[in-house]
């Protein structure tokens, strides 16, 4: 199986209805462990078609680099999550490098954006001080090994352009290092 559960709205009530709300734009609901999203699939696809900008043209520093090309060799299961949300994965407004391990792996924090709305989910971050926050990492779904996701209305460098409603999606994934 794909590893997370994908229904369709196939009634015709319920498509009319969503459809009245989202002027036109294609409703599906998808369920990752305890996050349930409404995502507008097709207008996340057209916003990350027609920015150009990749992590690499932002920043250019070897971590960025190195996600870069290490996120085009992940699992099928973790294209099929990108592809399945809309999302060009070589295009995050932000992919944090916190270190590689003498294995050659590297841990990323990375952040994207998708056009929907969160129907129930848990909470991905917990207040630490007076404006800091912690990711809270067992609240976060695992779509294959070392790569977990968690979504939030909480959403930060959101592109001018980006449709709204906007949510975010939290990464925590372990890639390899693969630049020399």
């Amino acid at each position: 199986g794909m590893g997370f559960a994908l229904c369709l709205c196939n009634t015709k009530a319920k498509l009319a209805i969503n459809k009245k709300l989202r002027n036109g734009g294609n409703v599906m609901i998808f369920e990752f462990g305890n996050f349930r999203l409404d995502i507008d699939v097709e207008s996340t696809k057209a916003f990350y078609s027609k920015h150009e900008k990749t992590v690499i043209e932002d920043c250019g520093c070897v971590n960025c680099r190195n996600y870069y090309e290490a996120i085009s060799k992940v699992s099928d299961k973790v294209k099929n999550f990108f592809n399945s949300l809309g999302i060009d994965p070589q295009k995050s407004p932000e992919a944090t490098w916190w270190d590689t391990n003498e294995d050659g792996v590297a841990y990323y924090s990375i952040i994207f954006h998708v056009v929907g709305t969160i129907i129930k989910s848990v909470d991905i971050y917990k207040p630490v001080g007076d404006s800091g926050y912690q990711l809270i990492n067992e609240n976060f779904y695992e779509i294959d090994k070392g790569f977990k996701v968690g979504f939030t209305t909480k959403a930060v460098l959101v592109e001018k352009d980006f449709p709204r409603p906007c949510i975010q999606l939290e990464i925590e994934a372990y890639l390899p290092w693969v630049m020399n």
